[in-house]
């Protein structure tokens, strides 16, 4: 009797278990905001690379890699705005927009 007692017990641990960590992890929300806030730094500290960047005959190529870094970030900040908290969504937009309108203009002056 102790054996099918033990049984039962042991599998209903087993199920509740991952039940229990699904409620442990981030909401989309989180998820997003952590996204936004990630790329933003990284477009950051893209622009601090190109406000420190010396006329030479590698900055083409460095401007355009970090263009392709901002660009890769911008999208994700796209991406991840649908699941952003109703109060942050229009600013992260108007800004995301205008980043864009920003890397589309350094995208005509390097070709």
């Amino acid at each position: 009797m102790y054996k099918s007692c033990r049984v039962p017990a042991v599998l209903a641990a087993i199920l509740l278990v991952p039940i229990g960590l699904t409620g442990c992890g981030e909401s989309s929300e989180e998820k997003a905001t952590a996204q936004v806030c990630s790329s933003t730094k990284a477009i950051q500290a893209e622009l601090s690379k190109l406000s420190g960047l010396s006329i030479s005959t590698k900055a083409p190529e460095e401007i355009k890699d970090a263009a392709a870094v901002m660009n890769k970030e911008a999208a994700k900040i796209k991406e991840s705005t649908a699941n952003l908290p109703a109060a942050s969504k229009a600013p992260v937009k108007t800004a995301q927009t205008a980043l864009q309108a920003e890397l589309a203009g350094l995208a005509k002056t390097l070709v």
